[in-house]
């Protein structure tokens, strides 16, 4: 049982990444920030089930994120030199999950009951999910710029993934919207398979050498 966990737990990460591109196109394009009370009620009223939806994938997305990224941070500590950027990394995961928390939270407010809303709340619940998602591209940021380095610096993974991944991580915290989100679903992609399959080499080897 342990050594199909450890085979199959990399691949929580691509469950996270299909879980949050689900997330992120259900409910369509939230209203702008700028965008009157009364046009973020008759969204939210027209997407209300899709909101509430999405909000309960997101939450799933990042369980299994957290997962996969706890599975990352318990990899490349076993290269002592970058024991410290591996929690740095993992830090930036957990602040990555709080600002999708957000975001979900935010969503299923403003799909519970919105025409029964004040117009001044439901203006402020989406300037929230509009602006608030800061949080997440910051940790996003900080997940892939350490954790690019921790590989590079460990060799434990290909040297591209180390390089995507900080040139990823310093795009995430510039002000370009979901193009961090993107980032962060590619490179979580790309890392889970590589890791998944140096794992069935490892085991492979293992079991050749016994």
């Amino acid at each position: 049982m342990s050594n199909r966990w450890e085979r199959m737990a990399p691949l929580t990460g691509v469950v996270f990444v299909i879980l949050l591109v689900v997330s992120v196109f259900l409910p369509g394009s939230i209203p702008n920030s700028d965008a009157t009370g009364a046009k973020v009620i008759s969204y939210a009223d027209a997407h209300k089930g899709s909101l509430t939806t999405s909000s309960v994938i997101i939450g799933f997305s990042l369980f299994f994120g957290l997962m996969f990224y706890g599975q990352l941070r318990g990899f490349l500590r076993r290269s002592p030199a970058v024991e410290q950027l591996a929690a740095i990394s993992f830090g930036g995961a957990v602040l990555f999950a709080a600002g999708g928390g957000v975001v979900a939270g935010a969503q299923l407010a403003l799909g519970d009951s919105p025409t029964k809303m004040d117009p001044a709340a439901a203006q402020a619940l989406n300037v929230l999910a509009r602006d608030l998602p800061m949080i997440l591209f910051v940790g996003g940021g900080v997940l892939l710029f350490a954790a690019g380095l921790a590989i590079i610096k460990s060799r434990s993974l290909p040297a591209w993934l180390g390089w995507a991944g900080i040139v990823l991580g310093v795009v995430a915290v510039l002000p370009l919207g979901f193009i961090a989100v993107i980032g962060v679903a590619l490179w979580t992609l790309a890392t889970s398979i590589v890791l998944t399959l140096h794992t069935d080499t490892t085991e492979a080897e293992a079991e050749a050498s016994s």
